[in-house]
């Protein structure tokens, strides 16, 4: 399970919990974030790969199911492109075809991310709030909404850590699509949320297309935080997907 921005592998909890008795369910901090450490130099796609990769090889396990959600879609299907004996499946939630996708957000989703980063910790976090999770998210007391994001994510939603800056750098260098059909062969879900304004279901649905992907479905009140305000549907799908002949 690989996941986005500065995001760390405790985002997956969800997920574990509806599936840790039917599957090993492995979860991974991305270098620079959690308990991996500082990352140094530049940094790059190919590393967290490989980072992956190493995890497995570590764990002697030789092909998995792999998941992805946002940057960890890119790092699923990099991962799928460079090594597709190890790629049992594809589950790709709320991601793109390519890196520079995300860094090119619709104009509100402009005018939220740099509010992220504009006025105090309380407005900074409602900011946050409003560019990843749909509308019914925020209805009523936005103050608990917060709290539990922030036990989700392991951090301050008003932080801004430079870690997420060289991962979004990182994404901007990087460019597959050009070799997307060549994972045709590896059955693959994609999934995403109609009120992403980070990755628009457009992104997903020709991500969907280039891949052959299976199964591709929308869901109408979602948004990016899909796999957390949609956890059991995901889950499940996810599962079904896995079990198909």
């Amino acid at each position: 399970m690989l996941q986005g921005v500065g995001a760390r592998g405790m985002v997956w909890a969800p997920q574990v919990e509806r599936l840790r008795e039917r599957y090993s369910c492995i979860t991974v901090d991305n270098r620079g974030v959690g308990d991996s450490g500082e990352a140094p130099g530049t940094l790059v796609f190919g590393q967290m790969v490989d980072d992956a990769i190493a995890l497995l090889d570590h764990l002697q396990i030789d092909r998995a199911h792999v998941i992805g959600h946002s940057m960890g879609g890119i790092l699923a299907h990099q991962l799928a492109l460079d090594h597709p004996d190890r790629a049992a499946s594809l589950g790709l939630l709320c991601t793109f075809t390519n890196g520079s996708e995300a860094a090119r957000l619709s104009p509100r989703g402009f005018w939220l991310g740099t509010r992220t980063v504009l006025g105090t910790p309380r407005m900074r976090r409602s900011a946050y709030l409003r560019l990843i999770a749909p509308a019914s998210e925020l209805r009523g007391d936005l103050d608990a909404v917060v709290e539990r994001y922030t036990q989700i994510f392991g951090h301050d939603l008003a932080q801004r850590r430079r870690i997420v800056v060289r991962q979004i750098r990182a994404m901007d260098r990087h460019d597959q699509r050009a070799r997307l059909p060549e994972l045709r062969s590896i059955p693959s879900i994609v999934l995403a949320g109609a009120e992403d304004l980070i990755a628009e279901p457009r992104y997903n649905q020709a991500l969907a297309q280039a891949i052959g992907a299976r199964h591709y479905h929308c869901f109408e009140d979602a948004a990016h935080t899909l796999p957390i305000t949609h956890a059991d549907a995901v889950s499940d799908r996810l599962a079904q997907h896995w079990a198909a002949p």
